[in-house]
């Protein structure tokens, strides 16, 4: 291969990686105003001290509804379900992914719910 196969090839590559957006965070809903993460593992074992109050959180996305309302968000084998109805939105399929969620706590039938008004998708 000559050089200039070489450079062409070299471009092609740094293009499509370019176009493809790897790396680029996707966002949803609000914009994160609290970079305090707040274990998961926290919130479901002590739901109790953070009913009512705005938390962020981060873990990956385990399991989601088709139209993308809710879905569980799991960390050291800790799940939250996160609903993002209540701020009416949804986001695209994106099981697997790491996602930062900002939003309220609630309990209903003894677990936590986290009500999701900001998302960040890495």
């Amino acid at each position: 291969m000559n050089i200039r196969n070489v450079i062409t090839l070299a471009l092609i590559l740094a293009f499509m990686t370019a176009a493809c957006g790897c790396g680029r965070l996707e966002t949803y809903g609000e914009k994160i105003s609290n970079r305090n993460i707040t274990p998961i593992k926290e919130i479901v074992m002590h739901p109790e001290q953070y009913t009512g109050k705005t938390v962020t959180v981060k873990g990956k996305i385990a399991l989601e509804c088709d139209t993308g309302c809710w879905f569980h968000l799991g960390e050291d084998k800790a799940m939250l379900y996160t609903d993002l109805q209540p701020y009416g939105f949804a986001i695209p399929q994106k099981v697997g992914r790491t996602a930062t969620i900002e939003g309220s706590i609630s309990i209903e039938d003894g677990k936590p719910i986290l009500a999701g008004k900001a998302v960040e998708i890495q």
